[in-house]
């Protein structure tokens, strides 16, 4: 039966400029904040219903959200780099980018600024996730290691790397057997094997 693993490895990773991001944000905050500066505007005109101060209350908080939608990228709440298998990427700047645009965003030379550069990691150790469908045999084989004792640390080894010395650790007896080395070559290409433990 299949089952599905899920791999997590972290790596050094050098993100430019999100253009894609960028711009496609850009053009969804664009609309939807000329959206709601009418909606406040429709609900000042107005004796409003209901629902038009409802409308008038959620294009408020959109405002709130799009003023500190950069820490928003910095922190990255809205996860954009899933499709990456990134769960998450906070920007190394994030602090700074969320104190300028605490206290100085209101400027909005700043927050454009801020804006852009939450959208340029630059270069981040990410954790990428990934999920591979393996057999049940492959999977216990994953999980399976051993433990030797080595310098009075204890270290695990995967079963493929141990299996990789047991097969030189063969290969060189049967040499040894053949009469192809002498039993000094055997002696010290021994212990140079088993030191790699």
């Amino acid at each position: 039966m299949d089952k599905t693993e899920k791999i997590i490895k972290k790596e050094w990773m050098d993100l430019g400029f999100q253009a894609n991001y960028f711009f496609v944000s850009l053009v969804v905050n664009t609309f939807f904040s000329i959206l709601s500066i009418y909606i406040i505007g429709y609900f000042d005109e107005v004796d409003s219903n209901m629902f038009v101060r409802l409308f008038g209350l959620i294009a408020l908080v959109y405002l709130v959200f799009l003023y500190f939608y950069p820490s928003v990228v910095a922190f990255d709440f809205i996860q954009q780099y899933k499709e990456k298998n990134i769960p998450k990427l906070k920007h190394p700047n994030r602090w700074i980018i969320f104190f300028l645009n605490f206290f100085l965003g209101v400027t909005g030379l700043v927050w454009i600024i801020i804006y852009v550069w939450s959208h340029i990691p630059g270069y981040v150790m990410v954790e990428i996730v990934t999920f591979e469908k393996k057999n049940e045999e492959q999977v216990n084989n994953n999980y399976k290691s051993q433990t030797v004792k080595v310098k009075n640390e204890t270290t695990t080894l995967s079963p493929k790397y141990i299996n990789s010395i047991k097969n030189r650790l063969l290969e060189l007896n049967e040499l040894n057997r053949k009469g192809l080395i002498n039993k000094d070559e055997f002696s010290s290409k021994k212990k140079e094997i088993l030191d790699q433990l």
